[in-house]
């Protein structure tokens, strides 16, 4: 089955608040281009986490993978969680699928709702300046 370019339509009304800052932040710069997202609803094991799913090419997703491993591990204002950048799938139109990135945390979950919108917080930040540095690199980003 063929694999679809997806151009999302951003209906701001239907982004839930919580994770709302890192939609915009990453759309901001036109890549990534974000498809589906959710803040997260509890804190309790098997509940859902936060997440935002986008579309860009390989390298953009591994740059924002180590970031967060950066954030995570290493730099003094870490990240509460040790999100991370997964490859998806979905079912397009037609039986297409569509090649997707998942940024999520990883497999502890995400902490509180006060530490998932500081991790949110940060990763709005950070994430939109490593696209435009691959940008302005000249390294292909799609």
């Amino acid at each position: 089955m063929p694999v679809t370019t997806y151009k999302p339509k951003l209906l701001p009304a239907c982004i839930e608040p919580g994770i709302l800052p890192l939609v915009n932040a990453l759309n901001a710069g036109g890549v990534p281009r974000t498809t589906f997202s959710c803040e997260g609803h509890g804190d309790q094991p098997g509940t859902s986490q936060p997440y935002v799913d986008f579309i860009a090419d390989e390298i953009v997703a591994a740059s924002f993978d180590r970031a967060c491993i950066i954030l995570h591990r290493f730099a003094s204002r870490a990240l509460w969680s040790a999100w991370q950048v997964t490859s998806t799938f979905r079912c397009g139109r037609g039986g297409s699928h569509i090649h997707m990135w998942t940024l999520s945390p990883g497999e502890d979950g995400a902490g509180s709702r006060n530490e998932s919108d500081q991790d949110i917080a940060l990763l709005a930040d950070v994430l939109p300046g490593v696209a435009t540095r691959l940008k302005e690199s000249g390294t292909p980003t799609q």
